[in-house]
């Protein structure tokens, strides 16, 4: 696991686990290359190569929902609460 530093609020760290990280990063590249993304795909990939990442619901919720906010922060879909995934 890393820790990553929050630019945004100094106030405090968050814990990323590498699994989520590589699986953010190669979902947002596909995402800008093809418009098309696969979280599925992507974990089931990376397992592959890398036994045990992404194992927790959690983790699943948060690549979800990162790759969500992402999408919406690139202006490619309006913001809806009924798409946000929940534990």
């Amino acid at each position: 696991m890393t820790y990553y530093y929050n630019s945004i609020n100094q106030n405090f760290l968050i814990l990323v686990f590498l699994g989520t990280f590589i699986t953010l990063d190669i979902c947002i590249f596909r995402l800008e290359d093809t418009k098309l993304v696969n979280i599925k795909e992507t974990v089931e990939k990376i397992r592959s190569q890398r036994a045990y990442s992404i194992q927790m619901p959690d983790q699943y919720v948060f690549c979800y929902n990162a790759v969500y906010d992402y999408i919406v922060s690139q202006g490619l879909i309006r913001e809806t609460s009924a798409l946000k995934v929940t534990k």
